[in-house]
């Protein structure tokens, strides 16, 4: 493209003849030279880096977020803008190209205007600059009288997605401030400047002073959080914390643990010194981010609070950096902090100084609080040749109403997992109750226990049937000619051999771990002989779990729903076994239907279930009870039963279940899990069916019974779903089946909960620190041990081929495959297009920060899911899930990875000239959405 002639405009700006549809990179850095006030005036750093995807470890990139998050933002633009203009030894021309292309589109999505007018100077700058000193003249009356939400179709875009943030943290009219460059000032028409006693600054301003302000007298704020009062036992609870030492506080449910939290985290935003102040609070769901939030906006005022979840952000869009640089706490899950720091989204857990982890039990293993607390001993424990050494660590506060003891036997074992949880935790001291047990007692609740056991079905004959049929098909894999075939070397045949025990977990455990060498075998043939043959003893495995729990009509159901869903896959597509294994189903479908339906066959567990909750009612209708049950297909069916009772019906019964799985396979969107909740404190549903989701933290003060349903973990989990009763004269009920091992295991918990108390007490008399930082430190040499032979295996040489898992059809090489956003594995193949098909999504909605689901993908050949369709960046992508495939490398050997953490192939970041090269491609082939 020609480079566009330039005329003088009135008042001596520079106008353009025309606006170009994409700026080209020679035109760029004049362009931004000639508007370079204009631009460093009204641009926000975070935003465009956030949207151009600009690598954060670059130093220019760096400054400029640190700039920004400080509040100074005209600097912020500045060191952006030079970086964009400085010549890079490490940029192609090809980048650049790209780079440009991209601020064009940034520009043109969430700075329309500002792009007008450099673009074609149909305003001067000038102009521009009285405008804005109109607004800063008039900006106390705005403030004051004007609603924001009602600017936001005259906004720009990433404005308007700030605004409803800043309004929900700070007030209707907390977010002017980011219309005009200083929140601070307000100038007369001759550029005089006058006091300004009504806004508060929490965005586009180089305001240094701007932390001190905001921490100052909160009789001088517009609001103040209502008082935070603890009793004796709580202040005993928060004692060590509010002199700023890292701890467990450890207390029963419903003893205002979150209250103590409350008062830590204001005792540390309010103490004078130490820099910048910004607490994060993690929780482990959605559904109690959202409960934690809405603590910490009654009684933390004037401190500007964010809820942060999966949904809200995707919603708004706001890069997390941002709303860390306008608020004083953060509450969220913690993936969406540890995936912001694995990406560098924020640089280190240091940007925080207090860390409050709900639930801290969870923090070992790979679970997401322990995942976070490894960047914080990366820090404590920095390499010798960095030079962050005197970095200043966050505080660390965990609450938890059981540490537990893992698997311990023994007093010197739970002694180990508890010194094990608060070296995880970096904790020097475990918080509990002494001195004030007596005054704990009175306030907090110990439900009545009770140990119900109960008779199975006398003649069960459905689970004899179905037992029957499994049988059948297990006889088929063992002697098939397709078994005989396989080398006995693979070792397929011993693990054909099935457990003497159906519908138990360690049947559950076979035939699930059985997919994995079965999708390794090389005979095509054989391996979808032999999955499909295991897919279908999966169903009928877990439609005994149903059946012994629940109705046998429920049991029933799950089958013909798992039949109808895999033959439509497969229509068209079915080979022999399938058609076999159908009329295999079809001949005992009568049978079936008719034992289903046999008063005979009545279940005694759902009996006494049934009684339970009737005597419940009937002494007090404004009952709460949750009902804890081991899978979500089995609190699919308890709530299908019950609203099939006209007694129970009346109560309404509801379900909550994990966000993991996708909604057509038993899962809950987030907002679905905060809302089902929120009707259950209301009483529109007066019964919870529960998976242990809702085990942890909920707090439905009503709830006056709970009932495990032949469901027992361990000790943790015992006292948790024990703390969901929290009204007076509550009971807590643990219904199991008589023989199946449940009642040994329930009173095994008891043994380990007196275990806990003793082991806690222990240790509290003589913690070893340096026993802790030993702990510490061999953590983390285990973890760069495993990290560097990860990174080892990914740089190996050579490409693997993926084949379908189900059919073994050709899907892709490995060098097809990038991500998005570091997580998400999309083709750029267009070819694939060709081996695959698309189906509407049940549930399109947002999917990552910036992807939407729009469509399932499914194996062209068989019809196995191979993931989902998305749109990103206006431009459709496929995105498949690993365990969907086999990967076959270069030497013909195989394998079945569960999740692309345990891949040993490199996947590279969709970069901007891929991104464009791959939009130009499907534009010209018609990939695109209608």
């Amino acid at each position: 493209m020609a480079s566009q002639s330039a005329t003088e405009a009135p008042g001596g700006g520079k106008k353009c003849s025309s606006v170009p549809e994409t700026g080209h990179a020679d035109e760029w850095p004049d362009i931004i030279r000639r508007h370079w006030e204009l631009l460093t005036t009204t641009l926000r750093a975070s935003n465009l880096i956030f949207k151009m995807r600009l690598p954060p470890d670059c130093n220019e990139v760096e400054r400029a977020m640190k700039l920004d998050m400080e509040d100074r933002c005209t600097e912020a633009a500045k060191e952006f803008l030079n970086y964009l203009l400085a010549p890079a030894e490490t940029r192609t021309e090809a980048d650049r190209t790209a780079q440009w292309s991209l601020f064009n589109q940034v520009l043109k999505s969430d700075y329309a205007w500002l792009r007008d007018i450099i673009l074609d100077v149909s305003i001067t700058d000038e102009e521009l600059v009285l405008q804005k000193q109109l607004i800063n003249f008039f900006r106390p009356e705005i403030c004051e009288k004007v609603d924001p939400m009602h600017l936001l179709p005259h906004l720009i875009s990433y404005e308007a997605e700030s605004i409803p943030v800043a309004c929900s943290s700070g007030g209707a009219t907390n977010d002017f401030s980011n219309s005009s460059e200083d929140g601070n000032k307000r100038e007369s028409l001759t550029g005089k400047e006058l006091p300004n006693k009504n806004v508060r600054d929490i965005g586009g301003a180089d305001n240094s002073n701007a932390e001190l302000e905001r921490l100052g007298d909160p009789d001088e704020s517009e609001e103040v959080g209502e008082p935070i009062e603890l009793r004796d036992y709580q202040e005993e609870l928060a004692q060590r914390a509010l002199t700023g030492k890292n701890v467990i506080v450890c207390a029963p449910t419903g003893s205002g643990k979150t209250h103590v939290a409350l008062k830590i985290m204001q005792h540390h935003l309010e103490r004078k010194g130490g820099g910048v102040r910004k607490v994060v609070f993690l929780v482990n769901q959605v559904a109690l981010a959202a409960q934690q939030y809405k603590q910490c906006e009654k009684y933390l005022k004037p401190f500007r609070c964010q809820l942060v979840s999966g949904d809200q952000n995707n919603a708004t869009k706001v890069p997390l950096p941002h709303l860390l640089m306008r608020a004083d706490i953060l509450v969220m899950t913690a993936q969406i902090l540890l995936d912001a720091l694995d990406q560098k989204e924020i640089k280190d857990i240091c940007e925080f100084s207090l860390v409050v982890f709900d639930e801290c039990h969870h923090t070992g293993g790979r679970h997401p609080f322990n995942c976070i607390m490894h960047h914080y001993m990366a820090a404590k424990f920095p390499p010798p040749e960095t030079e962050d050494h005197d970095r200043q660590l966050p505080q660390v506060v965990g609450l938890t109403a059981s540490v537990g003891v893992g698997k311990a036997g023994d007093q010197e074992a739970a002694m180990k997992h508890i010194r094990k949880l608060c070296a995880h935790l970096d904790a020097e001291y475990i918080c509990t109750v002494n001195r004030n047990a007596q005054q704990l007692a009175i306030f907090s609740n110990d439900p009545l226990y009770d140990l119900q056991t109960v008779h199975q079905r006398p003649d069960d004959q459905f689970q004899k049937k179905v037992e029957e049929i499994m049988k059948k098909i297990e006889e088929m894999m063992e002697k098939s000619e397709h078994t005989e075939r396989i080398d006995a070397d693979t070792g397929i045949k011993e693990k054909l051999k099935s457990p003497s025990r159906r519908g138990v977990d360690q049947y559950t455990i076979w035939v699930t771990q059985l997919r994995r060498p079965v999708a390794m075998l090389e005979d095509a043939a054989a391996r979808r002989f032999l999955e499909s043959c295991r897919r279908q003893l999966e169903f009928y495995n877990t439609s005994i779990g149903i059946n012994d729990e629940c109705d046998t009509e429920d049991a029933l159901n799950y089958l013909k729903k798992q039949f109808e869903q895999l033959y439509e896959n497969v229509s068209g597509r079915a080979i022999e076994i399938d058609i076999i294994l159908k009329d295999l189903f079809d001949k005992n479908r009568p049978y079936l239907e008719s034992v289903s339906k046999a008063q005979a066959n009545t279940n005694p567990k759902l009996n006494k279930l049934e009684e339970m909750l009737f005597r419940a009612f009937t002494e007090e209708p404004e009952s709460r009870a949750m009902i804890f049950v081991k899978t979500r297909d089995l609190a699919a069916a308890l709530q299908q039963w019950m609203l099939r009772r006209p007694k129970l019906r009346q109560l309404k019964p509801g379900k909550i279940v994990g966000a993991g799985p996708s909604t057509e396979k038993g899962g809950m969107t987030k907002n679905q899990q905060v809302d089902v909740m929120t009707y259950f404190r209301q009483g529109d549903h007066k019964v919870m069916v529960a998976t242990s989701v809702a085990e942890e933290g909920l707090d439905i003060s009503k709830c006056n019974l709970v009932i495990r349903y032949n469901h027992v973990t361990n000790e943790i989990a015992m006292v948790q779903a024990r703390g969901r009763a929290r009204a007076e004269n509550s009971r807590f009920v643990t219904l199991v089946s008589q023989g199946r091992g449940v009642q040994e295991k329930e009173e095994i918990n008891l043994i380990r909960e007196i275990m806990m108390r003793e082991a806690i007490r222990d240790l509290q008399h003589e913690m070893d620190h340096s026993r802790l930082k030993e702990i510490q430190r061999d953590e983390k040499s285990m973890r760069d041990i495993e990290s560097a032979q990860r990174n080892g295996r990914q740089l190996r040489e050579g490409e693997v081929i993926l084949r379908c898992r189900t059919c073994d059809t050709y899907a892709c090489m490995s060098s097809d495959i990038k991500t998005v956003e570091r997580s998400h594995h999309v083709i750029v193949d267009l070819d694939f297009r060709d081996r695959s098909i698309e189906k509407p999504h049940p549930k399109p909605g947002l999917y990552g920060v910036e992807l939407e689901k729009k469509g399932k993908l499914h194996c062209k050949n068989c019809g196995a899911d191979w993931g989902i369709i998305v749109r990103y960046r206006d431009t459709k992508f496929p995105v498949i899930k690993i365990d969907s495939f086999v990967v076959v490398d270069e030497y013909g050997k195989r394998d079945a990875p569960k999740k692309w953490k345990n891949t040993t192939f490199a996947t590279d970041e969709l970069t901007l000239p891929e991104l464009e090269q791959y939009r130009k491609n499907a534009h010209g082939v018609g990939y695109v959405f209608e």
